[in-house]
């Protein structure tokens, strides 16, 4: 497994939010009796959101 870490640009966070993201929290939800999603997935906000995120110095 190789390790990169993801650029906070617009597309490479989608891709990593709809490739990584969004499967791991699928299966999570499988997983996980008291994990569940929302029915109605914004790619755009969850994109957005996590480019909010890593630009956060405090995190």
């Amino acid at each position: 497994m190789q390790i990169r870490r993801v650029r906070n640009e617009e597309d490479s966070m989608r891709r990593f939010v709809e490739e990584l993201w969004l499967p791991y929290q699928r299966a999570l939800e499988e997983l996980v009796e008291s994990h569940v999603m929302a029915e109605e997935i914004d790619i755009d906000e969850i994109v957005e959101f996590r480019t909010q995120w890593f630009d956060d110095p405090t995190k």
